[in-house]
């Protein structure tokens, strides 16, 4: 049985490159999953509800559960989105006795009684490192660069440089006013000809906004 369902996913990811989604068949992605043309997902990524907009793509090994990922997103390899939680003020931190859909299968509660996933948002233009970890329920601003190997674990404004353990602000990409610029251009939401007609502005902010 699993190697038939194997066996479909890999006919359907063959299906969906002709359309311009591009995903590995040694990827893995459930039902809920929603991706727009012009994404890439690598090698045994596992992604749970996650929807990924045109021109993002998911390094190798990633693993992604409840989310959104805007467009021109770049995810790095054995990167962990949307890591759940354990109520600390239970007697016990198990899943048993908060939740009677557990991975365990045992049904001691009728209910949940703690949520452990949230949604994570990831803004447009955002670059995640390599083995970076995002907690559930943040926000990442557009534009915005979470370092490799990084653990994040409050909201990231829209272009900033964060990185350690837990992850703090080192610098923004540009200053206040072209931030502002930027984001009041919204550039990724161009269409495709548009970009091309400027691309060689994209390597000069001053350029593109001006």
């Amino acid at each position: 049985m699993r190697l038939v369902k194997q066996l479909s996913k890999t006919f359907q990811s063959l299906g969906l490159k002709r359309k311009g989604i591009n995903i590995s068949p040694l990827a893995y992605y459930d039902d809920k999953c929603n991706f727009e043309e012009n994404i890439y997902i690598d090698r045994f990524c596992n992604l749970h509800n996650v929807k990924i907009e045109q021109y993002s793509y998911v390094g190798y090994g990633t693993s992604i559960n409840l989310c959104e990922i805007g467009k021109y997103c770049s995810i790095g390899g054995d990167v962990k989105i949307g890591l759940g939680k354990h109520p600390l003020n239970f007697v016990s931190t198990s899943p048993i006795f908060y939740s009677n859909e557990n991975c365990l299968g045992v049904k001691l509660v009728n209910e949940k009684e703690f949520i452990d996933s949230s949604k994570v948002y990831i803004g447009n233009d955002v670059w995640v490192g390599s083995n970076a970890i995002i907690m559930g329920g943040l926000s990442i601003g557009h534009g915005a660069v979470i370092g490799a190997g990084s653990v994040v674990t409050k909201d990231v404004p829209p272009y900033a440089v964060v990185g350690g353990v837990p992850a703090k602000i080192i610098k923004y990409r540009f200053d206040e006013e072209e931030i502002k610029k930027l984001l009041e251009m919204k550039w990724w939401n161009w269409e495709i000809d548009k970009i091309k007609t400027h691309i060689n502005k994209f390597t000069d902010l001053k350029r593109l906004t001006t």
